[in-house]
């Protein structure tokens, strides 16, 4: 398990990145190639289903089970890589996935006020 401590001096904020995958299946790719893969995916040119219903054209995510739907690209991307990608800031016995989830956390939970 990969660790960094984002306040040295609250040991119990922590980003880990999981060397897991979501259906438990150990993931043996080094963090290098995670990250490459990673800055692939999210590449201009990458194919991301596009369906276009009654006028309402959207993305949609490819990850089984999950049907979310974006209008702008960006939005799908930041989805994938936020939702579906194996790394998470652990606090208080609770992955958030984004730095931003983590944050909203913190401040209500942990603030000095």
């Amino acid at each position: 398990m990969y660790q960094k401590e984002l306040q040295p001096s609250n040991p119990s904020f922590q980003n880990v990145q999981t060397p897991t995958l979501f259906n438990g299946i150990e993931n043996k790719k080094s963090n290098l190639k995670m990250k490459r893969e990673r800055k692939r995916r999210s590449s201009p040119n990458e194919l991301i289903p596009y369906v276009s219903k009654n006028d309402m054209n959207c993305f949609i995510c490819t990850f089984d089970g999950c049907g979310f739907k974006a209008k702008r690209r960006s939005n799908i991307i930041r989805h994938m890589e936020a939702m579906h990608e194996p790394h998470y800031y652990i606090c208080c016995s609770q992955l958030y996935p984004t730095k931003s989830h983590f944050e909203v956390h913190r401040l209500h939970v942990h603030s000095d006020a």
